[in-house]
């Protein structure tokens, strides 16, 4: 049986999914079916990532979707990960992350083209809080057994070596909080990249223009289209650190400068009365709240007390970024309650 901590998180996921589902459905038939393929897209990447770098492997949930019934809960056996199994809460989390991102960014009325952008930083600040709490790290040596690195809760293991292969290019692990960097930008990059996807279909195919089968076209489509796109941004985004930057850290930084900067040039135009969307707020809060409960529930505080410092920054950038079309409504309301 998972410890109870996986088991309070998975089963608020499925319940908080399933709101997520009326929420989508009550606005638009396509939303509800984009959201329904963002759970087959996410575990897709999960499994395109276990499977390609190796990098980590889950622990045990109540429903884990296995495709090596040998080894049934990602086994670690001298750090090679020998199972692709992943928990069925995890790409339903990603899923909903990625549909209020886009909810999110579509009420700003940002040009459309400009919006994939914000759904990866909104995205990433969520991640940049979950991984380093959740997830456990563990060093990987040579004929050594495995020592723990970042003792986080656990839901998956991440399996640090000095130097990482991917498509022939060898590189240096760089890590924040020993979670390997290359983690949070693949976030970034891969909610930027899916929801680009989705907007230029649905720019192609209005939602609703060519019936139930249009609708669903299109997020389907994005699949096999984003993990193409995302194997060869993983090979160039490799290929600059090792040939032009020479550290990740700084490519990391770049990518996000300029992400910031596209979204500061559009931000005066975006529309901030919108009438607020309690469950759209209510997908980062409860991510949030349950990771910063986490934090201090497993001691987790007093072993990384920089994650308390990192938290008290972050939380607040990531909900003030979510709550974003809503400002205007928020501000007048916020200001009788300061009197």
């Amino acid at each position: 049986m998972p410890p109870l901590s996986f088991l309070v998180f998975e089963v608020s996921v499925y319940v908080l999914a399933l709101v997520c589902l009326r929420h989508a459905w009550r606005h638009a038939r396509y939303l509800a079916i984009a959201f329904l393929v963002a759970i087959v897209y996410s575990y897709s990447t999960e499994i395109f990532a276990i499977n390609l770098i190796h990098e980590y492997y889950y622990n045990r949930f109540l429903i884990m979707i296995c495709r090596d019934i040998t080894v049934p809960w990602g086994v670690n056996i001298g750090c090679a990960v020998r199972s692709s199994c992943v928990p069925l809460a995890i790409p339903v989390m990603e899923a909903m992350i990625i549909y209020a991102a886009v909810q999110t960014s579509k009420r700003l009325e940002l040009p459309w083209t400009v919006r994939p952008v914000l759904n990866g930083l909104l995205a990433m600040t969520i991640d940049l809080m979950m991984d380093p709490i959740v997830s456990a790290s563990v060093a990987c040596q040579p004929i050594i057994l495995p020592t723990p690195v970042e003792p986080g809760v656990g839901f998956w293991v991440w399996l640090l070596r000095p130097e990482q292969t991917v498509f022939g290019v060898t590189l240096p692990e760089h890590l924040l909080f020993g979670i390997p960097l290359n983690n949070f930008s693949g976030w970034f990059l891969g909610a930027v990249i899916f929801t680009f996807i989705l907007e230029i279909g649905w720019q192609r195919i209005p939602p609703g223009s060519k019936g139930i089968l249009g609708d669903f076209i299109v997020p389907v489509a994005a699949i096999p289209l984003t993990l193409l796109a995302f194997t060869g941004v993983i090979a160039a985004y490799q290929w600059l650190i090792k040939n032009i930057f020479g550290s990740e850290w700084i490519l990391v930084a770049l990518i996000l400068a300029v992400s910031i900067v596209v979204i500061l040039r559009f931000a005066r135009r975006a529309k901030r009365d919108n009438p607020i969307d309690p469950f759209l707020l209510a997908i980062p809060l409860f991510f949030q709240l349950y990771f910063l409960a986490e934090l201090f529930a497993s001691d987790l505080y007093r072993k990384q007390p920089g994650l308390v410092a990192f938290a008290v920054v972050l939380v607040p950038i990531s909900l003030l970024l979510f709550s974003w079309p809503y400002w205007n409504r928020i501000a007048p309301a916020v200001k009788p309650a300061r009197a």
